[in-house]
């Protein structure tokens, strides 16, 4: 499943984990036979990853001695996993429940790791922002693990954060687009603070244009690449598009395509099902939730998620574009779209908004129509309210969360 005798002989001597937690391959690799050996016997066990060493090894080790592993808390029934057992380990995963109900997802484990194989080059110093059990972070760690890779812990904090990206030598930083706004806030994010940077990865959200032009005008020089996976699906291969630094090729070309605006995918690999509502019924195509389209070089530019949409009088709008548009304003630092409801059109768009130092709301609110028009929204998408807000809340895997909001009061703002 994971060949472990190759990681160690090719990289026994490299660090796995540095910063806070330091460890070698060949000393992760003891630990996770040792792990094995515990568990051994176990039918089922849960696990909350986090960024040390021991859960890994304990998710690694428990795959080995053939136990299904599920990255969630809370009781499983063995019953709801009978429909899914074919004699080799299941791994569940929960779902990031960004725009509905979340989901335990459950992969044939094997499978899963498949897609995962030993390539031999040169150690690079990562630092990972991602929630450690969500997608993002599993195959971030399982790349490190392959590749050579060395995953820098820092301890909690700002400060914390900023003198690992120095004092660590960090030549890649993974994290959210949400994650990497905070940054910039913080003012973590300048080239005195990481002179080793080479690239930013990014994924799990939409990346907002102006918030991609702020990180590359703070660190000139830098590589940004997105990346794609969900927990139905894996992390899927992609490369960036030289054109258009919001969208992504998706290799092989023929195995997914845009259809009523929606991507599809053709994998082998996607879940078995879920345990709410489980097996999942044979089809070539998997449909993945995200509003998509196709640029004019081939490529996918990801736009949001189609659960997230606000339906305002019947037509719907995409919270992710109405907050790229807000965040090209001059004062506003950070937003959320959310919706309410309403008695006429059924919902209406609301705007959370972090001020810049000295920005006024008052002015913000008489500039904000028509900016919003001038970008090209139309008039449904322009917020029918706006509130000030000290912070934007996030989920626990680092993402804007989407739903409708109580009604906030019945006078307009």
């Amino acid at each position: 499943m994971i060949e472990l005798v190759a990681i160690q002989h090719a990289y026994a001597d490299r660090m796995l984990f540095s910063g806070q937690h330091t460890l070698t391959v060949a000393d992760f690799v003891a630990m996770v036979e040792h792990e094995a050996r515990e568990l051994s016997g176990r039918a089922l066990v849960h696990l909350s990853l986090s960024w040390t060493p021991r859960p890994w090894s304990q998710l690694l080790g428990a795959l080995k001695a053939g136990c299904d592993v599920c990255l969630s808390t809370g009781p499983v029934p063995a019953e709801r996993l009978e429909p899914f057992r074919a004699g080799r380990p299941l791994l569940i995963l929960p779902s990031g429940g960004t725009s509905g109900e979340p989901r335990h997802v459950v992969h044939d484990a094997a499978t899963f790791l498949s897609r995962y194989a030993l390539l031999q080059r040169p150690c690079r110093r990562q630092l990972l922002l991602y929630a450690a059990g969500h997608m993002a972070g599993l195959d971030a760690f399982f790349q490190a693990l392959h590749r050579g890779g060395s995953l820098v812990l820092p301890g909690a904090g700002w400060e914390a954060l900023r003198a690992s990206l120095r004092e660590e030598a960090v030549q890649v930083l993974a994290a959210t687009p949400s994650q990497l706004q905070f940054m910039l806030l913080a003012e973590v994010l300048e080239v005195s603070a990481c002179p080793a940077l080479e690239q930013v990865v990014y994924g799990a959200e939409p990346m907002p244009p102006a918030l991609l032009r702020r990180l590359q005008e703070r660190l000139p020089g830098v590589r940004f690449e997105q990346r794609f996976g969900m927990s139905e699906l894996g992390a899927l291969p992609t490369r960036p598009d030289p054109a258009d630094a919001l969208a992504l090729f998706l290799d092989p070309p023929h195995r997914w395509r845009v259809m009523d605006g929606e991507l599809q995918i053709l994998t082998s690999g996607r879940l078995l099902g879920t345990l709410e509502d489980g097996l999942l019924e044979e089809a070539p195509w998997f449909a993945t939730g995200d509003t998509a389209e196709v640029t004019a070089t081939g490529a996918v530019r990801i736009m949001g998620r189609l659960a997230a949409q606000i339906n305002v009088g019947g037509r719907k709008v995409g919270p992710e574009r109405v907050e790229s548009v807000l965040l090209e304003m001059e004062g506003i630092d950070d937003v959320s779209i959310q919706a309410e409801p309403d008695p006429l059109t059924g919902q209406r768009v609301v705007a959370e908004v972090v001020l810049a130092g000295g920005a006024a709301l008052s002015r913000i609110r008489s500039l904000m129509r028509r900016h919003c028009l001038g970008a090209g929204l139309p008039l449904e998408a322009v917020p029918s309210r706006l509130r000030e807000v000290p912070s934007i809340a996030r989920t626990t895997h680092g993402k804007r969360p989407r739903g409708t909001m109580e009604r906030l009061d019945s006078a307009p703002r």
